[in-house]
């Protein structure tokens, strides 16, 4: 199963009016596998004691927002993204909403009406943009889809959806992870009485002992840190702020941003450990100078020359992660399952191997031409070798990056690491290739090469 970063779902809207199509429209939406795409479940009609698949509520959140996502591609105003937000109860933020519970499945039927409701708008845009109806490929509407349905089968089908998707959702009820629980409990610390648990102490002083042996931990040069116990990865945003991937199980990775700043969060985690409030922190490593950099820039080189050679060597990969797997501890209060075992071990092997280079390569490329588009296109091609893309050459990839870590004038006629990709604007798939990728984020193909694709 592969990893899915749950806050880089990209579904199109034909893809959620796809499955919000039935006779009854009874169930609600979940994701996929690979995080690609969504499916209708708990749709028995007759046989409700099937309708007992569990969604959490970290995936119905991710969903629901992916479905904002997408009316939002089609061009709609944000007000109007706004109210659908309110209308499914995700107005607000992620800590709010998960620690009051407020966030349910997503239903097909609630996807029917809500593109009902803006598929004229949307569908007009799409024809204006196709410059013709032929050319355009529009929404169907209940209209289209119940046409010569009458008025009381269509109330009759309502009250039978409504009757068990309610009878339902009391029994695929689901509380946040356990990892997202804790991190909330070490948030939510001043606002609660200071009454924690022991595994949230625990966590915290965790976090804390790591800070004391290696101040730079969290720093522009050192930019993560993972928590062993609750398989949370603290990350230093470009914001200066600290957000967590939290993994959960079946290989599904959820982010939350704390809002804090390195010294506020270790503030308040010496709080929930019982620790004294002083803290000394060191900054950030010496200033270096060009000798320095030229020697750090030709060591980067190596570690990636090195990266792709290990990406093309499955076996040499496949021995990794299982050595990775058979040492993780298990997780405080829960056991871990062999395909969380393994999955969460394969988050740990990109943390350990793809994350620190490419993080690294970032900000040398900043460092040598400021901030460029260029840069980003260079570091998410090396994230597409990593993931396994054969079309990319990753030998004319380094000798790129090398010609701007070492100041060599860029050469139009060679920039290109494959044909297809000489001029992006000009081929359709590069051009929703850049429209997925975010300068310091994850490209939403993730980690194809984690799952031996």
């Amino acid at each position: 199963m592969p990893i899915v970063h749950l806050d880089g779902l990209n579904i199109s809207l034909d893809k959620f009016n796809e499955v919000a199509d039935g006779k009854y429209n009874i169930g609600q939406l979940k994701l996929s596998e690979d995080g690609k795409s969504v499916y209708r479940t708990n749709n028995h009609k007759t046989w409700t004691i099937f309708n007992s698949t569990k969604i959490s509520p970290e995936e119905s959140l991710a969903i629901k927002q992916a479905f904002c996502n997408a009316l939002s591609n089609e061009g709609l105003a944000q007000d109007k993204i706004d109210y659908v937000k309110r209308s499914l109860g995700i107005f607000g933020s992620k800590l709010e909403l998960l620690k009051f519970g407020n966030i349910k499945p997503l239903s097909a039927a609630e996807v029917r009406e809500i593109i009902d409701m803006y598929a004229g708008e949307i569908n007009a845009k799409r024809m204006s943009a196709a410059k013709g109806t032929e050319a355009a490929k529009l929404l169907k509407t209940s209209a289209d889809i119940y046409h010569g349905v009458s008025k009381k089968t269509m109330e009759d089908r309502e009250t039978t959806r409504g009757r068990i998707n309610a009878r339902t959702l009391d029994k695929i009820k689901t509380g946040a992870d356990w990892s997202v629980n804790r991190l909330m409990d070490i948030l939510e610390y001043p606002k609660n009485g200071g009454t924690v648990s022991e595994e949230t102490k625990g966590i915290a002083l965790e976090f804390c002992l790591a800070m004391q042996s290696k101040p730079t931990l969290l720093t522009r040069g050192n930019r993560s840190i993972e928590l062993e116990d609750a398989f949370i990865k603290l990350k230093l945003e470009y914001n200066d702020k600290i957000s967590a991937d939290i993994g959960l199980g079946g290989g599904r990775v959820f982010n939350i941003d704390t809002g804090l700043t390195k010294s506020e969060l270790h503030a308040l985690m010496r709080k929930v450990a019982g620790l004294p409030e002083k803290i000394e922190e060191t900054g950030n490593e010496r200033k270096v100078g060009a000798k320095d950099v030229k020697e750090r820039n030709k060591k980067l080189l190596e570690d990636l020359s090195l990266l792709f050679e290990l990406v093309n060597d499955q076996d040499a990969y496949n021995a990794e992660v299982s050595e990775v797997a058979a040492n993780l501890k298990p997780r405080n209060g829960l056991k871990l399952t062999e395909e969380d075992r393994l999955n969460h071990a394969k988050l740990k092997w990109r943390d350990k191997n793809m994350d620190p280079i490419v993080t690294k390569l970032s900000m040398a490329l900043t460092e040598a031409r400021g901030f460029d588009d260029r840069n980003v296109k260079l570091v998410n091609d090396v994230r597409e070798v990593c993931y396994g893309n054969k079309v990319i050459d990753a030998k004319k990839l380094l000798d790129d990056i090398s010609d701007v870590l070492f100041k060599k004038p860029a050469d139009p006629k060679k920039s290109a690491h494959a044909g297809r990709n000489a001029d992006p604007l000009k081929n359709v798939d590069d051009a929703k290739l850049k429209n997925q990728i975010d300068d310091l984020g994850e490209n939403l193909n993730i980690n194809a090469i984690l799952n031996g694709n």
